[in-house]
């Protein structure tokens, strides 16, 4: 059910409008004025009857007409009334007054965006007039109309606030006219037309509102047209600083990042625009502002800044220009981006200026920042998806990783306090920043606990961060956060790139790994995966490590990245799946060193021949793969074979683990003695130490030892090519 009562009055029942005689619509609407409260017999028949007071008999009798009209219980008898149930959803002017009600809390907390939005949602539930041609509800539709004006002005100040005054210069047009002795919508007239460039009409507006106040009222303007003139009259935004100072205060205890400082200056140097790109948390604004800081005697004329707030919840680009263009003295801002865009480059054209942006979403959002002036420099950070500024604008990127050993120490033991304030060796100190990856948010949060608990050891918060399932939980503090850190990259991922990160959770820490890796993970095709990869490094979710000897891409997961993706895991991919993913992965690899062994020695027998396959490859991948040289794919995959065997042991998956051990046995020997392999003159089986049983959850890594040659010397070479494949 709908009713509309801001405008003519409407009742919509499953999709088709009720048609009501003069005397419902006016019970109706009374009723409708009150949703929710009880109506008394008496007020609802003076408002619908006036001094012709029916009996008490015929208003039932008209309510119940009513009520059959609307159907089952809507209108209710409630003592000596009626009360008719509606909500915001069902009642336009319950859900307009509901909107306005969360608009006005956001505009006081400077959520402008927000407000605007929600005023400009509350005005569209108004068809015309509340409540027209029912004079009945006059004082009511007075109500209601104030509360439209209040709407209408409160928008028009958000606008503003977002730097598009044009648009509110437009609406306040049409509210003045409507309202010409309003002396705070005048006001607010004024002030829209003079950001939007039109001083000349903002002073032919205050004349004609002054000479009509004068004439109708007898009164000068108040306070407020009087403010918005002199504001017009003094230009007060030429006021502002020209020179504006903008950077953010720089980190403290910055560390090491020489050889990205030296890009930097060449980029100043060439005129190019910086790209720092990198994932969350590893330093990419400390590294940029630092820079900044230090080179500030490089441009006179000042540094702009603004924080564009990532593919989250991105700043759009009209909004930065528009505050850039008051910091620089512009007395007008224009309304649309191109002209907000070409202002901005002429005021910039002679001067040597440094322009930071910081947090970038895309391309297509930088664009429009960029100064046309080779005098100016440009610094932009991000997680990725810059590509087009380096294709379009010749930027150069100045990609950010983690820390080296020794510098990372050195940030733990300067953010802690230096030598007297760090509790621990360089042995300890180097172990806690290996377990924070080297990421500069985890090793600035790891001296600030050290420096802000006395009673801590290096040794004792590192012993603390090597339990995997709470390391993320101790590399929080205060606002600083690196699993916060993480969230905005996954944030803005799609449904594939979701649940292919959060497999990648649950593999076991690899050195590094294959597209093909990531296939079996999904069980999709190879291409399909390998596009994937490239959306999450993109997002700076895994990192694009090298090309392998084989021609694969291989790509890495940070330790803190993959206990976040484990924790996405339980969120982003079902249940039946988290549980096949990886054992189709390992069974995927003896699948195809199976092959490459085959290939590689035809004579021998694969391990895992007879397994089913968990995973199928695509037409022709198999070939990719292995075609060229599988010995050499092999090699490229020694070290994932190494930490496949204990990974399958540990999901108690015993005969895939056997297989495995293996596979990488069968390897060791190829590598140590190349050609066909002996032939097999009986079956022997040793079990290594500590395992559980031959078929049992927990074997080690070389578990079992089968169709090799019994003699001592050729198991000798299978323990010793285990031994050294796991090296």
């Amino acid at each position: 059910m709908e009713f509309g009562v801001l405008g003519r009055l409407t009742v919509v029942r499953d999709g088709a409008e009720v048609e009501l005689t003069a005397k419902q619509r006016a019970l109706l609407a009374v009723l409708l004025s009150r949703a929710g409260r009880r109506v008394p017999d008496g007020v609802l028949a003076d408002a619908v009857w006036g001094a012709a007071r029916p009996s008490g008999s015929t208003v039932r009798w008209h309510v119940h007409q009513v009520r059959q009209r609307l159907g089952g219980d809507r209108i209710s008898r409630d003592g000596d009334g009626y009360l008719l149930a509606a909500g915001p959803h069902e009642l336009d002017a319950l859900r307009f007054e509901e909107l306005c009600s969360r608009a006005a809390p956001a505009a006081a907390a400077g959520d402008h965006r927000a407000a605007a939005r929600l005023y400009g949602e509350a005005l569209a539930c108004w068809r015309g007039d509340a409540y027209e041609g029912l004079d009945a509800l006059r004082e009511e539709a007075a109500r209601l109309e104030r509360s439209r004006v209040s709407a209408r002005e409160g928008r028009a100040e958000a606008l503003i606030a977002l730097d598009r005054p044009s648009e509110a210069a437009a609406e306040l047009a049409a509210l003045v006219a409507a309202h010409p002795l309003d002396e705070r919508l005048r006001a607010l007239h004024l002030l829209a037309l003079h950001r939007s460039g039109r001083r000349a009409e903002a002073l032919t507006a205050y004349h004609e509102g002054r000479e009509l106040l004068v004439a109708e009222l007898g009164l000068e303007p108040g306070h407020h047209l009087r403010a918005a003139h002199a504001r017009v009259l003094g230009d007060e935004e030429r006021a502002v600083a020209t020179t504006p100072r903008q950077l953010p205060p720089g980190v403290t205890a910055f560390t090491g990042r020489a050889r990205e400082l030296a890009a930097l200056d060449r980029c100043a140097d060439d005129g190019a625009v910086a790209l720092v790109v990198g994932p969350g948390g590893v330093g990419k604004t400390g590294l940029a502002v630092h820079w900044a800081h230090t080179r500030a005697a490089r441009y006179p004329d000042g540094q702009l800044y603004a924080d564009l707030r990532g593919r989250a919840r991105p700043l759009p680009p009209e909004e930065v220009l528009g505050r850039f263009l008051r910091a620089l003295g512009a007395g007008g801002v224009p309304g649309s981006l191109e002209e907000r865009a070409a202002l901005y480059r002429t005021l910039l054209r002679e001067r040597r200026m440094l322009v930071l942006l910081d947090d970038a979403a895309g391309a297509a959002q930088v664009r429009p920042l960029l100064p046309g002036s080779a005098g100016c420099g440009v610094v932009v950070t991000g997680r990725g998806a810059l590509d087009g500024l380096v294709a379009g604008q010749g930027a150069r990127p100045v990609p950010l990783g983690e820390l080296p050993p020794g510098e990372a120490a050195e940030l733990i033991g300067r953010v802690a306090g230096g030598p007297a304030g760090v509790r621990g060796g360089p042995a300890e100190l180097a172990e806690l920043a290996r377990l924070c990856d080297g990421l500069p948010l985890a090793l600035r949060i790891a001296g600030a606990r050290l420096a802000t608990r006395p009673g801590w050891t290096a040794a004792g918060l590192a012993a603390r961060l090597r339990r995997e399932c709470g390391r993320l939980d101790e590399l929080r503090a205060g606002d600083l956060d690196v699993r916060a850190g993480l969230a905005p990259g996954h944030g803005a991922l799609g449904e594939r790139e979701r649940l292919l990160f959060g497999l990648l959770g649950l593999l076991p820490p690899l050195a590094d790994f294959a597209p093909w890796t990531a296939a079996a993970l999904l069980g999709a095709p190879v291409g399909e995966a390998a596009r994937l990869l490239d959306r999450l490094a993109d997002a700076q979710l895994v990192r694009h490590r090298r090309v392998d000897a084989a021609g694969q891409e291989r790509y890495r997961l940070p330790d803190l990245t993959r206990l976040y993706a484990a924790e996405r895991a339980a969120a982003d991919v079902p249940e039946d799946e988290r549980r096949a993913a990886v054992p189709r992965a390992l069974a995927a690899l003896l699948a195809l060193a199976g092959e490459a062994l085959r290939r590689v020695s035809p004579g021998g027998r694969p391990p895992g021949r007879d397994r089913a396959p968990l995973w199928q490859a695509g037409p022709g991948e198999v070939e990719a793969l292995l075609g060229g040289d599988p010995l050499g794919w092999l090699r490229c995959e020694r070290g994932t074979l190494a930490r496949a065997v204990p990974a399958a042991a540990g999901l108690g998956e015993s005969g895939l683990c056997r297989d495995l051990a293996l596979a990488g046995a069968r390897l060791s020997d190829l590598l140590r003695h190349p050609g066909p392999p002996p032939p097999a003159t009986a079956t022997g089986r040793r079990r290594v130490a500590g395992g559980a049983g031959q078929d049992g959850p927990a074997m080690p890594a070389a578990v079992l030892l089968a169709d090799r040659p019994a003699d001592p010397p050729g198991a000798g070479r299978a323990h010793e090519a285990l031994r050294r494949l796991r090296a």
